[in-house]
């Protein structure tokens, strides 16, 4: 082999449809990611989807008492503590935590809010699109430009009772998703 071929030097397969992939996202404004997004989680007219990665990790649950029923209890997501990966869940990509805040490896970081949630169940159990605004960035890297970030995925509720007695307690359970970035198209 060449010796400007040698291995150091080459992509893996997985790597190399990566980089093709984030490429085609930002370089080409009509890319759609792979599944049917809910209208209403679609990010606003004009974005164009630029970067997509997995996670995996923690969800921070208080227990409540329900706003609709002052009889009934219930654990409500507070937080997330995620690790962002590709799609192959190998390379590390970034972090999302309270707030949300996303950060990138590059320090560089989006903080969203939510605007629209909706809960499916695709026959394997409830899974919830979510849409966030940014309101804020910071840095010059990856999640500088995110506009709107979309999350498919689920979190495992606390498997411990929430009644009256527990009411302000805090359990963790666990996630696992697909997050979506968007910015502003060209």
């Amino acid at each position: 082999m060449p010796k400007h071929l040698s291995g150091a030097h080459l992509l893996s397969g997985a790597q190399l449809v990566l980089l093709l992939f984030v490429a085609a996202c930002a370089d080409n404004p009509t890319v759609d990611f792979p599944e049917v997004v809910p209208a209403s989680i679609r990010p606003p007219a004009g974005e164009v989807p630029y970067f997509a990665a997995s996670s995996y990790g923690g969800a921070n649950y208080e227990c409540t008492v329900s706003s609709e029923d002052s009889s009934f209890y219930r654990w409500v997501l507070r937080s997330t503590d995620e690790n962002l990966t590709d799609h192959s869940w190998v390379n590390y990509q970034g972090r999302v935590y309270a707030g949300p805040t996303w950060e990138a490896p590059d320090k560089s970081t989006v903080v969203g809010k939510l605007v629209a949630s909706v809960e499916q169940d695709g026959g394997y159990g409830p899974t919830t699109w979510e849409l966030f605004q940014a309101t804020s960035t910071t840095g010059d890297g990856r999640f500088s430009k995110a506009t709107s970030i979309q999350r498919h995925g689920s979190c495992q509720l606390p498997t411990s009772t929430c009644s009256p007695k527990f009411v302000g307690a805090q359990e963790r359970g666990h996630c696992s998703g697909s997050y979506y970035f968007y910015r502003a198209g060209r």
